[in-house]
């Protein structure tokens, strides 16, 4: 359960930071599984809850990207930006499918580098969160929503700090929720 040791990234205008957690757990009725449950609420514009984050708090370096809009990973179309005086060429590929009515798999790449698969996937409409330095090291991060069109979130966190040898980034936390009925 999240306690005083998580910290939260947020944004405030054009500018991220890194911070202790604030939020509220309230009960509250869900008409999706009809009962209560625990809802967070962050109470500053946070995007993202973690613990066991190295990196100290204060301000997050970003990607040249407006995360004001709604940055759509889609097939086959390079999301190209800047960080750190590097070029960063992230893209989703799809294996080819027999049909509408069978899933396909997807990979994430990041300068041409597999850093996600996703399996049994039916329309591809993902969603780049967040690009910038999250766990302190000049490097790039990344948070993607990997929500496929069946009602759900899945946002995935990838750490350059945790990434293997030859790879950008690992994926080092995942929060996979499905919200429809």
């Amino acid at each position: 359960m999240i306690d005083s040791s998580w910290v939260e990234i947020y944004q405030k205008g054009k500018k991220f930071y890194r911070a202790k957690a604030q939020y509220t757990l309230k009960r509250r009725w869900s008409d999706y599984i009809g009962d209560t449950a625990n809802v967070l609420y962050g109470k500053r514009k946070a995007f993202l809850f973690v613990n066991h984050l190295p990196a100290k708090l204060g301000e997050i370096e970003a990607a040249d990207l407006n995360f004001d809009d709604y940055i759509t990973l889609r097939p086959n179309k390079v999301c190209s930006f800047m960080f750190g005086g590097k070029r960063y060429n992230l893209e989703i590929k799809k294996e080819k499918k027999e049909s509408d009515s069978v899933p396909f798999t997807c990979f994430a790449l990041l300068n041409g580098k597999q850093i996600a698969k996703r399996t049994k996937v039916f329309e591809v409409a993902f969603e780049l969160l967040f690009a910038g330095d999250i766990d302190g090291d000049g490097k790039l991060d990344l948070v993607i929503d990997f929500a496929s069109d069946t009602g759900e979130f899945n946002v995935v966190l990838f750490l350059s700090s945790c990434a293997l040898p030859g790879q950008p980034v690992q994926q080092v936390g995942e929060i996979d929720d499905q919200y429809d009925c």
